[in-house]
């Protein structure tokens, strides 16, 4: 009888402890992402477990919400809500992994410092919202859209070979240039385009040459298009 009832106490003991086991476990690593299901799983059979359970659960899940908001914060442009450089580069790795050849496109308004110094920046932060609204409803679910920063943008576009770059980026700039303001003109932007191989050359690399192409779309006279080739592209090798 004594090592019956031992044997039912140590059970019983056991059914007490081990959900307050499992939930300090649970408390101990809220910030990974399945905890919330882990403590859902834990048996609540009693009153004071279920109670500790319950705002266990409650202080996770405001946790996750908090995180969330902060890791979206950080990889978003508060103005357009694009992407900005950061989100660019947590993202870039997917579109690499999975695309035969991908576009890069910056995207640059012309002579937007005089809109802001003629009608203030409220309205500048207005024509940089309309302009990422036109280049959000141009593109597709797969590819990248990123504010850089001021009035320059990017979008990467996967498995886009140059000549279909260079025909998104000929409608975008003509869309922009009858696109309606809240100011009595128009506006323009240049364009430079890329194309690259993933795994030939570094991001950063391609960005460069996307850049030189913008620059050089600037020094030709602006509201253009100006297309380049990176070094090691095939059909770099093909035109020499």
């Amino acid at each position: 009888v004594m090592a019956l009832t031992l044997i039912a106490l140590t059970l019983l003991a056991f059914s007490i402890a081990n959900p307050l086991r499992l939930l300090a476990v649970s408390a101990s690593k809220m910030e990974e992402p399945d905890v919330i299901e882990k403590i859902k799983k834990v048996p609540s059979w009693y009153f004071e477990v279920d109670q500790l359970k319950r705002v266990i659960l409650f202080g996770t899940v405001l946790l996750h919400k908090r995180i969330g908001k902060l890791s979206l914060q950080a990889h978003t442009d508060l103005l357009t809500g694009l992407l900005n450089r950061r989100g660019i580069y947590e993202n870039v790795e997917l579109i690499l992994s999975k695309s035969n050849q991908v576009a890069a496109i910056v995207i640059d308004i012309d002579h937007f410092k005089r809109v802001n110094d003629t009608y203030g920046h409220n309205v500048g932060d207005d024509v940089i919202r309309l302009l990422a609204n036109n280049i959000k409803q141009g593109s597709r679910e797969s590819d990248l859209i990123c504010r850089t920063g001021g009035e320059e943008f990017l979008a990467l576009l996967p498995d886009t070979d140059m000549k279909q770059a260079a025909e998104i980026a000929e409608r975008l700039r003509k869309k922009v240039e009858r696109m309606p303001l809240p100011i009595p003109e128009n506006i323009t932007i240049s364009l430079g385009v890329t194309c690259f191989i993933p795994g030939t050359e570094q991001i950063d690399s391609i960005l460069k040459t996307a850049d030189d192409a913008l620059y050089q779309a600037k020094h030709e006279g602006r509201n253009r298009v100006v297309t380049k080739i990176p070094p090691d592209h095939p059909l770099k090798k093909d035109t020499n």
